[in-house]
């Protein structure tokens, strides 16, 4: 049976999975448990002592599963927590410091047939919406503070049918909210996505692009 009282997020980071277990309130969303696979007890006892908040643990042996939830049950901890926490396994598992470095994420763009590049701290990733006639292209700009990224896209496209341009600007209004520049028969749209760990980001940029497409040439 499912439980409607509380709600699940969940982080997979290579081999690592992070688990994040909300109880659902009038008042909101406050903290229940995090579970992490694989750690070791070592690696939890650190990682207690660097978050603010206090928790206790506990580790199962057989799965390598660590645990932690709120030493006062009746404390108020938020989706604060999961940045704390990732950005802290970041700082003591190398495993997922490798995993969520620059270097990879740019490495998984490139994989994508991204055209990345670096401008001062930002890395610069583009990628084209040409087909039957149509041009334009997705950019994004990723502005790394350790394992997190914040995310600003801009997307620009040709269309050279009035009436169709018309019915894109329309579409891309619905789906996305940012900043719109009209220069006919040019059209571009800047938004930002907020922050993301690298797995998530590459999914969302999969999805935003494939959605494009069918907005594009749809």
């Amino acid at each position: 049976m499912i439980d409607l009282s509380q709600a699940v997020k969940e982080y997979v980071i290579g081999t690592y999975v992070i688990t994040f277990v909300y109880r659902c309130q009038e008042e909101g969303k406050t903290l229940r448990y995090i579970s992490m696979r694989p750690l070791s007890p070592y690696d939890a006892e650190f990682l207690k002592t660097m978050v603010e908040t206090p928790l206790d643990w506990s580790f199962d042996k057989d799965s390598g599963t660590v645990k932690l939830w709120p030493r006062n049950i009746k404390e108020k901890i938020g989706r604060d927590i999961e940045k704390a926490i990732i950005t802290h396994l970041f700082r003591i598992v190398p495993e997922i410091r490798k995993e969520l470095s620059e270097d990879s994420i740019i490495e998984k763009l490139v994989e994508r047939d991204w055209l990345v590049s670096k401008q001062n701290k930002v890395i610069v990733c583009r990628k084209p919406l040409e087909s039957n006639g149509h041009e334009g292209y997705l950019e994004v700009f990723l502005e790394g503070n350790e394992a997190w990224y914040m995310v600003r896209v801009k997307v620009r496209v040709i269309e050279s049918n009035f009436n169709k341009y018309q019915h894109m600007k329309m579409r891309l209004r619905e789906m996305f909210e940012g900043k719109m520049i009209e220069q006919y028969p040019f059209l571009t749209l800047e938004f930002n996505l907020g922050e993301y760990i690298a797995p998530e980001l590459l999914k969302k940029l999969d999805e935003i692009y494939e959605t494009l497409r069918g907005v594009v040439f749809g």
